[in-house]
C-alpha cells in the first residue's frame, strides 16, 4: 500500500503550500503549510487505497466538506476539501503537539483523568453529529490533548486494514467486517479508548490479523468495568444505544462533568499523579 508523498513548495488546490511531512498512517499523510494568507495550516493527502469505492471517497469527501461548518473548541477546523490525484486533500488547523497515543506511552491514567479525556473526545464527536458526520477513524492517533483542551481530527476517512477500516486499536466488529456505522460503533471506539486510557496498553496485541480478529470475535475480559464491557459488545444492538447517554455514564463513573458543546476547559495532564476517584 503506497503514502502519498509531496515534495516541499508542492502547492495544493492552487492556494496551500505544503512542508514537511508531520504524520503519517496507511495511505494518508499529513503536512505543515500555508495558506495563501501565509497563515498556518496542516494539509492532509488520502490516496485511493483509503476509499472501498467510489461511493466511499465520495461520502468522505462530503463530510469533510461538512464539517467545515463545525467551529468548536473540541473539533480541528476544516477549511478546505477536494480530490487530489486518486483520493482526496483535506486542510486543518495545525494540531495541538503529540497525540493521545504519544503522550499516553504506556501509562495507565487515574479514572478520573481518563474519564475527563473521554468526555472532550465526546463533545468533538457530538459536535460532528450535528453536521451529519460520523467519526470513522476514532482512536489515540487523532485526539490531541492540550492545555486549551481536546482537539480531535481524522473524522471523514478510515485507515485501510486488511479487513474493513478504522484505527486498528479500537475498531469496532462492524468496521472490522466493512458495514454500516452509527452511534453504537462510535461507543465501542470510546469504550476501547477508555479502556486503553485505563490499562495503559490497547484492548488486543498481536499483528494486525490477529488485532482485527480478537475485535471481531474476542470476548472482553471480566477485569473491565461492566457499562465497559457492555459497550465492547460483538453485536452493535446489545451495545447503548445513544452516544451522549453513554458518554453521561462515562462522566459518571470518573465523577466528572458531563458533555457540554459549549465546554471549553483543559484537558488534564496524561501521566499527571492523582488520586482515582
Amino acid at each position: 500500500m503506497s503514502t502519498p508523498q509531496l515534495t516541499p513548495g508542492t502547492v495544493v488546490d492552487g492556494k496551500f503550500t505544503v512542508g514537511t511531512a508531520v504524520r503519517t498512517r496507511a495511505g494518508t499523510t499529513t503536512y505543515d503549510a500555508t495558506d495563501a494568507t501565509g497563515a498556518a495550516v496542516e494539509v492532509t493527502i488520502f490516496d485511493g487505497s483509503c476509499f472501498a469505492s467510489g461511493l466511499a471517497l465520495e461520502r468522505s469527501l462530503r463530510e469533510l466538506r461538512q464539517l467545515k461548518n463545525v467551529s468548536s473548541p473540541r473539533v480541528l477546523r476544516v477549511h478546505a476539501a477536494g480530490k487530489h490525484g486518486d483520493g482526496i486533500f483535506e486542510v486543518c488547523d495545525p494540531a495541538p503537539g503529540q497525540t493521545l497515543a504519544e503522550q499516553l506511552g504506556g501509562a495507565q491514567l487515574p479514572l478520573a483523568d481518563a474519564a475527563a479525556l473521554i468526555v472532550q473526545i465526546g463533545e468533538a464527536l457530538l459536535e460532528a453529529q450535528r453536521v451529519g458526520v460520523i467519526h470513522r477513524n476514532l482512536g489515540a492517533d487523532v485526539v490531541f490533548p492540550s492545555p486549551e483542551g481536546v482537539r480531535v481530527c481524522g473524522f471523514a476517512v478510515g485507515e485501510p486494514q486488511l479487513r474493513g477500516a478504522g484505527a486498528l486499536c479500537t475498531i469496532a466488529p462492524e468496521q472490522v467486517q466493512g458495514k454500516v456505522v452509527d452511534q453504537r460503533t462510535l461507543i465501542y471506539n470510546v469504550a476501547a479508548l477508555m479502556q486503553w486510557m485505563l490499562s495503559g496498553a490497547p484492548l488486543f496485541a498481536g499483528d494486525a490479523e490477529a488485532v482485527l480478529t480478537a475485535h471481531e470475535q474476542q470476548v472482553p475480559s471480566e477485569d473491565i468495568d461492566p457499562k465497559l464491557r457492555r459497550a465492547l459488545g460483538k453485536d452493535p444492538r446489545m451495545r447503548p444505544m445513544m452516544l451522549k447517554q453513554f458518554l453521561h455514564d462515562i462522566a459518571q463513573m470518573g465523577g466528572v462533568e458531563p458533555p457540554t458543546l459549549a465546554a471549553r476547559v483543559s484537558a488534564p495532564a496524561v501521566g499527571t499523579p492523582r488520586a482515582p476517584i
